[in-house]
């Protein structure tokens, strides 16, 4: 028989200003390159991503062409 072992995962929910739909979300390990989840925002601007493994610290870049994002 399978064992499975399940760990529950964290969200980062967010909403831009003003309000930007369809802008891309991505979320990496702080330092590190790589996009480990990405989303686009709703038609309100507001954005939930995950699952992500709890303990590293996580950073969120947002962007849109046509637009200058500043955090």
């Amino acid at each position: 028989a399978a064992v499975f072992l399940a760990v529950r995962g964290i969200f980062l929910e967010g909403q831009t200003k003003p309000v930007l739909p369809d802008a891309t979300v991505e979320v990496r390990v702080k330092g590190a390159e790589p996009v480990v989840k990405d989303t686009v925002t709703g038609p309100d601007g507001k954005y939930r991503v995950g699952p992500l493994s709890e303990g590293p610290v996580y950073e969120v870049r947002m962007r849109k062409n046509g637009y200058q994002v500043v955090e």
